[in-house]
């Protein structure tokens, strides 16, 4: 009875697999996409009364993907493997939509950048900042949040930040962040902080072309406001001095 249960269970799965495969995710309810996803990570049971259960809870399949295991786990039916799977979702979501958003994108001045900088930040109650990956035709390869923080505070390592950027044979590079209070002035930190990567970035052959900070409604441009340019100067008279 229990083989024959368990074959029911499967030809459903493939089933429900099938129709995901051969039509848009608007063919699909909220609960089968669920369904789906759990089906392989509890791959003997039928996850059909678990998908409808988590999205009973949670509101949506979103709130779903963006629940805390440590609500997950309390769901009958969820252990910490499966919340593990879940709660990784979203951080999977999101790192393909960076990807679509960087596809094709060409960033050639500073409104350009702007315009793209603006479209990776969903909120400004925590500071953040990305960085922006270029070829030599200022083409977008690679986009990623490197730092998040609490309120008006982000914690980077300039060395790990360097390192992602060559590893993307990146020929130039921008970096964005925001400042929650909307006031999109540099502070003291934010200075020391892009004069030491324009200085790891050049002697890497690595273009900091810029570093803009986005607050409400407003940006300060470290190329537009010539600083940049007094950084890679700067930059360039240490190290032809010291070589």
């Amino acid at each position: 009875m229990a083989k024959e249960e368990k074959n029911i269970h499967a030809g459903h799965r493939d089933r429900l697999r099938n129709k995901a495969l051969n039509s848009s995710a608007d063919n699909l309810e909220e609960h089968e996409i669920l369904e789906i996803m759990l089906s392989f990570v509890i791959p003997y049971k039928d996850t059909n009364p678990l998908a409808h259960e988590l999205i009973s809870v949670f509101g949506s399949l979103a709130g779903v993907i963006d629940a805390n295991m440590e609500d997950l786990v309390k769901i009958d039916g969820i252990g910490e493997k499966t919340a593990k799977y879940l709660a990784l979702q979203k951080t999977f979501f999101h790192a393909i939509n960076e990807s679509k958003k960087a596809a094709g994108v060409i960033i050639n001045n500073t409104k350009d950048a702007v315009d793209y900088c603006v479209k990776l930040f969903d909120d400004d109650a925590v500071e953040k900042l990305y960085l922006i990956c270029m070829n030599p035709h200022n083409k977008v390869i690679f986009t990623k949040l490197v730092s998040s923080g609490d309120y008006n505070k982000v914690n980077i390592d300039i060395k790990k930040l360097t390192q992602l950027a060559l590893s993307h044979n990146s020929y130039r590079i921008i970096l964005c962040h925001n400042h929650p209070d909307g006031r999109a002035l540099p502070s003291y930190e934010d200075n020391k902080f892009t004069r030491a990567i324009t200085m790891n970035m050049y002697i890497n052959d690595v273009q900091l072309v810029d570093h803009i900070i986005l607050g409400k409604g407003d940006y300060y441009s470290y190329h537009l406001s010539n600083v940049m340019s007094e950084y890679v100067e700067e930059a360039k008279k240490f190290f032809d001095k010291n070589n």
